[in-house]
């Protein structure tokens, strides 16, 4: 029997200009890609995007609801295009990696570009 995995997927941008650019458009988009291609889908519900919110603060929207789902168990992965999404510093982005991943909540986060910030790492971190 095929398990029947639950996602998320997060995307985030902070500033005017990166609205303007459609940078959460093409973030999701990305996400989306990588999610169908594992085989899987994404409830709308479990589509969460900060659109406008600044990465220095761990205090977003959106944030906020995946973390509080995650905690409750309800995810077993999570889809984010690049660790800065998550958070700007380096700290936050390993807390909120410890929050998602096993055994406490889901598997650590899939990324669409690595730790390196290197736009040509498209691999995921984690496997």
């Amino acid at each position: 029997m095929q398990q029947i995995l639950r996602v998320a997927i997060y995307a985030r941008v902070s500033s005017d200009q990166q609205s303007g650019d459609n940078t959460i458009a093409s973030q999701v988009t990305a996400l989306e890609a990588r999610v169908a291609a594992d085989g899987l889908v994404v409830p709308a519900a479990q589509r969460f995007v900060d659109d406008g919110y600044s990465g220095a603060m761990l205090a977003r929207p959106a944030l906020e609801q995946l973390r509080d789902l995650a905690a409750a168990g309800a995810l077993d992965r999570v889809y984010v295009h690049s660790p800065d999404r998550l958070a700007r510093r380096y700290a936050y982005q390993v807390l909120l990696v410890d929050e998602l991943e096993p055994p406490r909540v889901c598997r650590r986060p899939q990324l669409l570009r690595g730790w390196g910030y290197d736009k040509e790492d498209v691999e995921p971190v984690f496997a």
